[in-house]
């Protein structure tokens, strides 16, 4: 077909007699039979279905039509499951790269169709830590004793003698390590297929994940590129993603000149050119197929509803202290906040209920509106919840708090204690609660949960329909909400307006912070 044929005009008839003959264990709903008819003829697709869609399934299915027999599927750690849940519709054996480092090399060499690694391991398999050549001086011209005794105190400390003044000693700290691709390795693993979930990942050249997906995908006849948000701020993330699917073939190999073309300098920050957005999304037809959520699927009823809380006298305090950088005097600790970003972050863990202070101390606030509102929220509700939220110290006062059974996933977790975690939300009936961090928010089925609350406003456009996802995807049946737990007259309720707004979180805060300083002027 031509590469301007409307894929989504097929009806399920004329699907069902093009594949005549074609078995599969779940039969593909309409939308998976487009992409499979889409990808059929294409060596690189990109499938930009919306989030909870079944992506999984139909590029499993796809990478079968093309007769792939050795896949290699990078994706996050938390999407795992998902790809766990959908390969026993097909006849492909597979392994998971976790572990450390050696077991994970030791899974990558064994015999099976699919290897599942998770973005994070990839540096492990196909790069290794290597010295940077050079040293950074830190002290010249000491005594031996000095200088040993400097080495003492800081372990990465080095002790040389000085060339320059014999008999005295110089002190340098070597400038470090760095992750270094070895070329090598990817003549071991002769895959056919790549298969990157959550490809958006890849947005920065600069990356060693997305220097070692190019790499394969230079390698490999057949790439499949994943994600229900492709772009989170501007479309210019768009280059680098398309050039490790086809390495160049879509926008061209020069980002400069793409960047030029097609668009302008906005503040610290580039916009498209006017007009100029239809012409990036014509040359990324040929090889792009995106659904929407409503294309895909009849989901429930989803509300979205705020809980406006009131701040306490304790919080307005501290907020016009570290706004003004005032001294804040608390449990033995005093501190002034200076620089504007200092105070920005501030700012976001005091609405969270806590500040970080120096000398690693940490201070709860005596009330926390956010904690009572989510007591509320499992005492009077009977629906199972999945609570977002940003800082450790949030996870923490939550778990200590609820007296529900709940399960958590946050950072530092194993990639099978991960998969534990959601399989015991998804079926376990007594388990009322997920408490989850925010960046854990992809390729995860929550669909148990008929509430989602998001503790920390997420100012991400992408990483809150993520997150919503969970919950809202192929195998919800009932309503559902969405919670966000705002206090009243705060920066909280600048983040959620600017849901539209789209502006850089800095800009945020600070827009914030001199408002605030111009009403306390006047």
């Amino acid at each position: 077909m031509s590469s301007d044929f409307d894929y989504k005009s097929l009806t399920m008839e004329q699907l069902l007699w093009a594949f005549e003959g074609v078995q599969f264990k779940r039969p593909p709903r309409w939308h998976q039979w487009v992409s499979l008819a889409f990808a059929e003829d294409k060596p690189r697709v990109c499938f930009w279905h919306g989030v909870g869609t079944g992506k999984t399934l139909a590029a499993y299915y796809a990478a079968m039509r093309k007769g792939c027999k050795n896949i290699l599927v990078v994706c996050p750690k938390h999407s795992i499951s998902a790809w766990l849940r959908d390969i026993k519709w097909t006849e492909y054996s597979h392994a998971v790269i976790s572990g450390e480092t050696p077991e994970r090399k030791a899974k990558m060499a064994s015999p099976v169709n699919v290897h599942i690694i998770p973005f994070h391991a990839l540096k492990t398999v196909f790069s290794s830590l290597k010295q940077i050549p050079g040293t950074t001086p830190v002290a010249t011209g000491l005594t031996e004793e000095k200088a040993q005794d400097m080495v003492r105190k800081d372990k990465n400390l080095r002790v040389s003698k000085s060339r320059t003044a014999p008999g005295t000693y110089n002190v340098v700290k070597p400038k470090g390590r760095r992750w270094t691709i070895d070329d090598a390795e990817f003549s071991k693993y002769p895959f056919d297929c790549l298969i990157i979930d959550e490809i958006h990942r890849c947005n920065s050249s600069q990356s060693t994940q997305s220097k070692i997906c190019k790499k394969i995908s230079e390698r490999v006849s057949n790439v499949i590129a994943l994600t229900g948000t492709p772009v989170d701020k501007v479309l210019l993330e768009l280059f680098h993603i398309y050039e490790v699917v086809d390495l160049g073939s879509t926008f061209g190999t020069n980002f400069w000149r793409f960047r030029l073309e097609h668009f302008v300098e906005y503040g610290l920050d580039y916009r498209v050119r006017e007009g100029h957005d239809t012409i990036i999304l014509q040359q990324a037809m040929p090889i792009t197929l995106s659904f929407s959520k409503d294309e895909c699927m009849d989901l429930p009823e989803c509300t979205e509803d705020v809980i406006l809380l009131e701040p306490t006298s304790e919080f307005r305090k501290l907020e016009r202290r570290i706004i003004l950088q005032k001294p804040i005097n608390v449990k033995g600790c005093k501190a002034v906040f200076g620089e504007g970003s200092v105070r920005s972050g501030k700012l976001k863990q005091l609405s969270g209920g806590f500040l970080y202070l120096p000398d690693d101390v940490v201070y709860n606030l005596k009330e926390n509106p956010k904690l009572e509102a989510v007591m509320d929220l499992l005492e009077n509700t009977g629906e199972k919840i999945i609570i977002w939220y940003l800082f450790t110290e949030v996870m923490k006062m939550i778990t200590k708090t609820i007296s529900v059974p709940f399960v958590q996933i946050g950072g530092g977790m194993s990639s099978e204690e991960v998969v534990e975690a959601q399989r015991k939300f998804q079926e376990d009936p007594s388990v009322r609660c997920m408490v989850c961090q925010e960046t854990c928010n992809e390729g995860w089925d929550g669909f148990a949960a008929g509430i989602t609350v998001f503790w920390d406003l997420i100012i991400s456009p992408r990483q809150r329909e993520q997150c919503i996802g969970r919950m809202l995807r192929q195998g919800q049946e009932k309503k559902t909400i969405v919670y966000d737990l705002v206090l009243e007259g705060t920066v909280d309720q600048r983040v959620l307006d600017d849901h539209k707004k789209r502006q850089s979180e800095i800009a945020i805060y600070m827009d914030y912070i001199q408002q605030f300083e111009t009403r306390v002027g006047e």
